[in-house]
């Protein structure tokens, strides 16, 4: 495994419905770099700032996947995560609330 990557994706909505799965801090740095001029405020050049350090090895991977997944909630671009909707889902049937 590089260096760079993380040990959990960050699941963000790139699109209406699209979900992207950023893997490593250099695929978060292009994402943060390419972010339209709405997007760039103080949380995108600290998370762009650190992801750039994680590619070159001055910082933790999971330091710069915080910074990065900071920076995607406050954007309101975190995509659900999809284990706990099945398993969400997978418990509808059997609970005697629903019926």
């Amino acid at each position: 495994m590089k260096p760079d990557t993380f040990d959990k994706p960050v699941r963000v909505l790139v699109g209406l419905g699209v979900v992207r799965e950023i893997r490593n801090a250099l695929e978060a740095y292009i994402f943060l770099n390419d972010a339209p001029d709405y997007m760039r405020n103080p949380a995108q050049l600290m998370a762009l700032k650190a992801c750039k350090a994680a590619v070159l090895g001055e910082i933790e991977a999971a330091t710069a996947r915080g910074a990065f997944e900071a920076f995607a909630r406050k954007q309101d671009l975190l995509a659900p995560d999809v284990d706990y909707l099945v398993a969400a889902g997978a418990r509808r049937p059997n609970d005697p609330h629903i019926r």
